[in-house]
């Protein structure tokens, strides 16, 4: 179970036009091919756990109802997601397909045995496993078949995500670029005479400093298995004091800065927040229990194979009836 408040996922999901949390395009190859076959002849009402602005939603919606409708499909999020306005998309063209904003999985606004099926990519584990499977179980008809994909400790995901933190943290806490923009937006400030400003000692001892830290966070950025976010923090900030911005003259450098260090702060606790969830090997096995102790059978378990990785998540398939 993560830990992050449903604020800073919203946050994350009202702020980008993103489909899924890792990137704006939806997933493709094994991953769709894989839903397309859990979603194989099923009608009626699916549910998709988890749903940020929809990565799975929108599959689900394509295979079941793109030529005869055959199923509503309802995402369901603890955030207050808001896919179709994020994606520039009507809800009038998308009939079938509906999302529900904060709504915790533990808490479903659906009534006792209604839902065929329920689905989750990178989802249900954010949940409290204990308080969630019941209440799904509650909705879910007596035929119905449940169908996750989850982040697991075993995951490439979560080993690439434990470097990635390592160096962004560095990056934040030791680096500190931010404040060092800080520094020099305070000095270009007191100048007294800005058109000799670029001749002080002062600001040229600042800028060689700032130079440092930006060879070190581009010696970074080089070894980054995710450098997107390191270069937006970076060049957002330095855009705003590049000679050419300068000779603008006065902006509000500051807010530029705060916003470039909280945003990858935000970041950074998202992507934590994704490691505290992944589930371990015990966890998996205690959440296969919680499955067959409300009659269901087991009938996949096992890691998710994707392009070129072995695991890239975990499989729970279960059915019941």
């Amino acid at each position: 179970m993560a830990h992050l408040n449903s604020e800073k996922w919203t946050q994350l999901w009202n702020e980008t036009s993103w489909i899924n949390s890792f990137g704006e395009t939806n997933y493709d190859s094994d991953i769709v091919e894989f839903w397309h076959k859990q979603l194989e002849g099923i009608t009626g009402k699916v549910i998709d756990l988890g749903c940020g602005n929809g990565a799975i939603s929108w599959i689900a919606n394509e295979k079941l109802n793109q030529d005869e409708p055959s199923a509503t499909v309802t995402g369901i999020d603890f955030s207050d997601i808001q896919p179709f306005k994020k994606l520039n998309l009507l809800a009038s063209d998308y009939p079938m397909l509906n999302f529900l904003g904060s709504t915790p999985i533990e808490k479903l606004p659906f009534d006792d045995a209604t839902i065929d099926l329920a689905i989750s990519q990178y989802g249900l584990e954010y949940s409290n496993l204990n308080l969630a499977i019941p209440e799904i179980s509650r909705v879910l008809k007596s035929t119905a078949k449940v169908c996750f994909i989850l982040h697991s400790k075993q995951s490439r995901i979560i080993k690439e995500t434990a470097v990635n933190l390592a160096q962004y943290n560095s990056v934040l806490y030791d680096v500190k670029l931010h404040d060092k923009f800080f520094d020099l937006d305070t000095i270009i400030n007191n100048a007294e005479n800005p058109e000799k400003l670029k001749d002080t000692p002062e600001f040229i001892a600042k800028s060689i400093e700032i130079q440092g830290r930006i060879t070190i966070m581009k010696n970074i950025i080089k070894t980054a298995r995710n450098p997107v976010p390191l270069n937006k923090y970076m060049q957002s900030m330095a855009a705003v004091f590049s000679k050419q911005a300068l000779l603008k003259g006065t902006v509000d450098r500051r807010s530029i800065i705060l916003k470039a260090r909280n945003d990858f702060k935000n970041y950074l606790e998202r992507i934590a927040d994704l490691q505290s969830a992944a589930l371990s090997a015990d966890t998996l096995k205690e959440l296969v229990k919680l499955l067959e102790k409300e009659s269901f059978s087991i009938t996949g378990n096992e890691a998710l194979k994707y392009k070129d990785s072995n695991n890239h998540g975990h499989i729970i398939v279960a059915q019941r009836g």
